[in-house]
């Protein structure tokens, strides 16, 4: 990538979210504009994310609980993260096991993101 030289660039994420890439664009002498387009609004409220933690835990057998972003690692291990002991955990990609190692916890498969 070629020097930005003061430019303006527009990223469409929140700075929390793209930050290796405003980093960058810094790096090159851009200033990046974070306007986030979408916002996550938490369909469960913290005690059914809780009580669904509970459910998986007691049930018999095999117990895998799969993450498909870094998004729902911080709104499920922020309320039911001791729940989710002993259940064996999947990420995709690596930013998603990135977030679960955050939480003290380690991906048991890690998935390639999706092209």
């Amino acid at each position: 990538m070629s020097s930005l030289d003061g430019r303006r660039v527009l990223v469409t994420r929140t700075r929390e979210r793209a930050s290796g890439l405003v980093d960058l664009l810094h790096t090159r002498g851009a200033v990046a504009v974070a306007v986030p387009l979408i916002a996550t609004e938490p369909l469960a409220s913290p005690q059914e994310l809780d009580e669904a933690a509970a459910a998986l835990t007691a049930s018999p057998g095999s117990r895998w609980a799969a993450f498909t972003s870094a998004t729902a690692v911080r709104l499920v291990m922020g309320v039911a993260r001791e729940r989710l002991d002993g259940v064996r955990l999947a990420a995709v990609g690596a930013e998603t096991a990135a977030a679960l190692t955050a939480y003290g916890r380690r991906a048991d498969v890690v998935a390639a993101e999706a092209d």
